[in-house]
Formats: C-alpha cells, sequence, structure tokens
C-alpha cells in the first residue's frame, strides 16, 4: 500500500469553512456573525457582497455555491466565473421541500421520500429513498453520489467500514 503525503497549505481560521468550485475559485465563509464570504486573488482577499437576510448551509456544485437562505426570494450573485446562490428555505418548505444539511434536500411525492442537490431539479433528479425509516433508524444522509444516496452510521462495535446496499439507489456506510 502505498501512504498519502499531505502538505498544510494554510489553517483557516475560527469558524470558517471552504467551498471550492469546478473553475478552480476557492470560497472562505465565515459562517459566524458578522458573516463573511470571500476569495484569495493574488494574495488579496476579496470580498463577495452578501445579501442582508441570513444565509446558512453552504454547499459548492459545478461553478456555484449554494446557500440556504432567510430572504423572500432566491438570488442569483457572480463573483468573475463563479456564482453565489441563495435558495429560500421557507418558500421551499412551503413546496413540501426541506433542507437536509450540506446542499442536500429531500421532498415527499405520491407518499415517497426523494433526496437531491439544491443545484438539482426534485421533479427530474431526486434520488427514490425506497427503504422504510426503519433501516435508517440512527443515520445520516452524507451526500448523493451517481444516483445514490449515502448514508453514514456509526457503530463503535466494528473493527473496519461495512457498505450495506439497502436498495438499489440507497447505501448505508457503517
Amino acid at each position: 500500500a502505498q501512504a498519502l503525503k499531505v502538505t498544510r497549505k494554510e489553517i483557516l481560521p475560527t469558524s470558517t469553512v471552504f467551498h471550492q468550485t469546478d473553475d478552480g475559485t476557492i470560497f472562505y465563509w465565515l459562517y459566524e456573525n458578522p458573516m463573511r464570504l470571500y476569495v484569495k486573488w493574488n494574495g488579496k482577499e476579496i470580498d463577495a457582497k452578501l445579501p442582508a437576510e441570513a444565509i446558512y448551509d453552504a454547499a459548492a456544485h459545478g461553478n456555484a455555491i449554494y446557500f440556504k437562505s432567510t430572504g423572500k426570494v432566491t438570488a442569483r450573485y457572480n463573483l468573475g466565473e463563479s456564482t453565489i446562490i441563495l435558495k429560500d428555505h421557507k418558500k421551499l418548505e412551503s413546496q413540501g421541500e426541506l433542507f437536509v444539511r450540506k446542499g442536500l434536500c429531500s421532498i415527499m411525492r405520491d407518499g415517497k421520500k426523494y433526496i437531491y442537490g439544491m443545484w438539482e431539479d426534485p421533479n427530474r433528479d431526486g434520488i427514490l429513498v425506497d427503504v422504510p425509516d426503519v433501516k435508517l433508524k440512527d443515520t445520516y444522509l452524507k451526500g448523493v453520489n451517481r444516483g445514490k444516496a449515502i448514508f453514514i452510521k456509526y457503530n463503535r462495535d466494528l473493527t473496519r467500514p461495512a457498505v450495506c446496499q439497502l436498495s438499489e439507489q440507497v447505501i448505508v456506510i457503517e
């Protein structure tokens, strides 16, 4: 087995996370008040003008960074090649959609639960979670990949990770 060599490039300030878009832009987000979203360019920090409403739960996809917003509208801001997109969670929740975490949403349709990314159309791209809730007890949704919903479950009794495919679209990693 080969070892992976990791080189520390920088230490993030407290309460700061980063998200990288496909074009290579790295967004730094200070998520405590006063909130700040910025990029580093040629040794300088360039701030993105944030709206007055609260934003939270960021996710990067493609050349955009997505946030949940408490605002009344879904908004779009451009920053160079990248785009900042705010999604109004109250409006979406009134339509039966729920934000789950890290840019992931769920919707109930015809009594069935679907998972999708905030950047996707839930009617076209939603992944059917066709597993009883009891089988997903003590799990959390980690992400979506190649048409599958990936859930994580912590199990201290296992000595190595275990993967269980509960259905064609649902995987649990313990």
